[in-house]
């Protein structure tokens, strides 16, 4: 081992900026990442991607600032050598700071914005971010009090301004937050920094999916039953819930009230369902009108880039003509470009308009809020002049939506990527998601091998086609497991049958 690599395994524990954004959004991350960071799962080929975008971004900005000194701070080297040369250019000079380093006095604060430059007698504290909207920004503003201070006290020198160079090259002025919020902050991440219990912090399925940490504290939770586990119980219902004494969804089960204070009444009944359906393993489904019949189906799924800012918003359009069985699956991906973009939907209302001719009254199944959205935002963007997108939307059908209003599942989401394993169904490849998807298409743009780019849109498609097929498979069990339901009721059975099999819907949760 390096003398170098020994010497940043040896630092001291200081609070940084990336500590106090970590802190911002889970106590409980910060914890794993400073005495647990074996349990974090290795990243995805989408956060490498993202990461290095985020690097690419920043040196790009370099450019920006001419004459810019730095980089003061190299993580080969020590903190406090950077500190003193930091003090010494801001001494001695007005050019624009790369990377420095400040440290409180009583060395346990470490701050490496990424800029800072003067503005006459005062300075300017700039961080670069990959993000484009950056909104009231409650991470960054903790992140700002913390440098702002750290610059101030080491400086003497007042901070006129701090501000987020983001993804589009634009400066944004961010607020830092009130001293007294940054002060409680500091010190809840100097006890996380110290050896001390893990915080049972859990947070939820949506907000704690992208965390590296999510199988070490979901798979705790899921075996303690904890009541954060249940889709319909929120951050703010669960110290109601503590109170009332209701810990796990067995709890729940067995003994919930009829009413908490705080908890609407339509929420406690969710709540208590989906306990009857953790503990009872299996789905409990509830009255409601259920699927469309008679009709012929498109199965209808989009891939997208989740940059805010993309040129080409949907890659893949994706839909599959339901015929008796098998299914005609017409993929349309969009090649790079405004004219790439307009030409794929101008393909997709094509294909859209043959099936309108051949298949008239067709429902155009998908799965949650995301299709409407684009199917929307196109129109306004090229317009509809033949009529298509306006058919395809008056025979939308949100299968996710109509699933949470006639089943309880023992999940922990309601997510395509959930239900559809809980059936049975299987990915082709287990390591296939949308964030997965997304860097297929940027590498199948960027690579100059035409063979290659072929494989990798090929690729993409086989996931696409497995998404509509996993609707397929869900729109099947509901049709199916719904007339047994009422069968059930007519002939006095249970109306709740448990499904079959330890591997199939009533499998380990």
């Amino acid at each position: 081992m390096s003398a170098g690599a020994s010497s940043v395994r040896d630092r001291p524990r200081r609070v940084s900026a990336n500590h106090l954004r970590q802190f911002h959004r889970c106590d409980r991350e910060l914890y794993l990442t400073i005495h647990e960071p074996g349990e974090r799962a290795e990243p995805t080929d989408f956060e490498r991607n993202l990461r290095q975008a985020g690097i690419d971004h920043e040196r790009a900005m370099i450019a920006l600032f001419p004459d810019v000194v730095g980089p003061v701070y190299k993580h080969d080297g020590a903190v406090e050598d950077a500190a003193a040369e930091t003090l010494r250019y801001l001494r001695e000079s007005r050019a624009p700071l790369y990377q420095p380093a400040f440290l409180s006095a009583d060395g346990r604060r470490v701050g490496v914005p990424d800029f800072v430059y003067w503005e006459d007698e005062r300075l300017i504290v700039c961080d670069v971010k990959l993000r484009t909207r950056i909104g009231r920004g409650g991470d960054l503003a903790l992140q700002m009090a913390h440098y702002r201070a750290l610059v101030e006290a080491a400086t003497g020198v007042p901070v006129v301004r701090c501000e987020i160079l983001n993804g589009g090259g634009a400066f944004v002025a961010i607020e830092p937050c009130a001293p007294d919020v940054y002060e409680r902050a500091v010190q809840a991440v100097l006890v996380l920094l110290a050896p001390g219990p893990e915080p049972d912090t859990l947070k939820s399925h949506s907000t704690c999916q992208a965390c590296g940490y999510y199988d070490h504290c979901w798979s705790r939770a899921i075996a303690d039953g904890r009541i954060e586990v249940l889709p319909a119980v929120r951050t703010e219902a669960v110290p109601r819930l503590r109170t009332a004494g209701l810990l796990t969804f067995h709890d729940v089960a067995q003994q919930a009230p009829d009413a908490i204070e705080g908890i609407k009444a339509a929420v406690l009944t969710r709540i208590r369902l989906e306990a009857r359906a953790w503990v009872e393993r299996r789905a409990v489904w509830l009255p409601g009108a259920g699927l469309p019949s008679g009709r012929p189906l498109v199965w209808f799924d989009l891939e997208g880039d989740p940059g805010n800012d993309a040129e080409v918003p949907v890659y893949l359009w994706g839909a599959a003509l339901d015929q008796e069985g098998a299914i005609d699956y017409r993929p349309v991906f969009a090649r790079a470009g405004s004219e790439g973009d307009r030409e794929a939907w101008e393909r997709f209302l094509a294909i859209a308009t043959e099936w309108s001719r051949t298949h008239p009254g067709a429902v155009w199944v998908h799965y949650s809020e995301y299709e409407k959205m684009w199917l929307t935002r196109y129109v306004e963007r090229y317009g509809d002049p033949t009529g298509a997108a306006a058919r395809i939307a008056d025979g939308l059908f949100d299968l996710h939506h109509a699933l949470r209003a006639t089943a309880v599942l023992p999940l922990r989401s309601y997510s395509i990527k959930e239900v559809a394993p809980w059936l049975g169904f299987q990915w082709t490849r287990a390591d296939m998601s949308s964030q997965w998807s997304t860097v297929q298409y940027r590498q199948a743009q960027a690579t100059g091998d035409p063979g290659e780019r072929r494989r990798l849109l090929d690729t993409l498609a086989a996931y696409n086609r497995d998404d509509l097929l996993a609707m397929k498979a869900i729109w099947t069990w509901m049709a199916a497991e719904r007339a047994s339901e009422f069968d059930s009721a007519q002939s006095g059975r249970l109306p709740f049958p448990p499904l079959p099999g330890p591997s199939g819907p009533s499998g380990a949760v």
